[in-house]
C-alpha cells in the first residue's frame, strides 16, 4: 500500500485490492487500545450484531479514553431513553449536534458514523465477541496493575 501527503496535509492511500483512492487526516491515526474502543462504539451506534446490550452493560469504566467514555455514555443514555419511552431504537444511531458539547467526542462521532466498517456481516458475532472480551482482558489487565 503506498502512502503519501497531499496539499491539505491528509494521507493519500490506494487501495490496490479495491483500487480506489482512500482520505484519513494524518493525526486520525487511532493507537490500538483506543481502536478497540472505537470499534465497540461503532458495534453500538451502528446496531450490528446480536451483543449490543452486553457492550451497553459493561458501564464507563471499560473505556480508558475520555473522549470515547464520554460518547459511550451518551449513545447508552439515547438507548435507554428511547427504551424506556417504548420506541423503536433506529440505527444507525443519530445523536444531535446539541446533545455532544464537546468538540473531540464530536469529531469521534463523525469518524465512527461515517467511517467504513473493517468487519463483514457474516463475522459480526465474533467481532462482538473480540471486542468485549478485550475490554475485558485491559480492564482486568489495569485492575491487576
Amino acid at each position: 500500500m503506498k502512502k503519501e501527503c497531499d496539499h491539505k496535509k491528509r494521507a493519500v492511500r490506494w487501495d490496490k485490492d479495491y483500487n480506489i483512492e482512500k482520505k484519513e487526516p494524518v493525526n486520525g491515526n487511532i493507537i490500538p487500545l483506543k481502536r478497540i474502543e472505537v470499534e465497540a462504539l461503532k458495534l453500538i451506534i451502528n446496531g450490528l450484531g446480536d451483543r449490543i446490550d452486553e457492550l451497553l452493560s459493561l458501564g464507563p469504566d471499560y473505556f480508558r479514553f475520555e473522549d470515547t467514555r464520554q460518547l459511550y455514555l451518551i449513545i447508552r443514555d439515547e438507548i435507554l431513553r428511547a427504551r424506556e419511552d417504548n420506541k423503536k431504537v433506529n440505527f444507525p444511531l443519530k445523536i444531535t449536534s446539541g446533545a455532544i458539547e464537546n468538540e473531540d467526542v464530536k469529531k469521534l462521532y463523525n469518524y465512527i458514523l461515517f467511517s467504513e466498517s473493517h468487519f463483514k456481516n457474516q463475522n459480526i458475532s465474533l467481532v462482538s465477541n473480540e471486542i468485549i472480551n478485550n475490554l475485558k482482558g485491559i480492564r482486568i489487565s489495569e485492575e491487576i496493575e
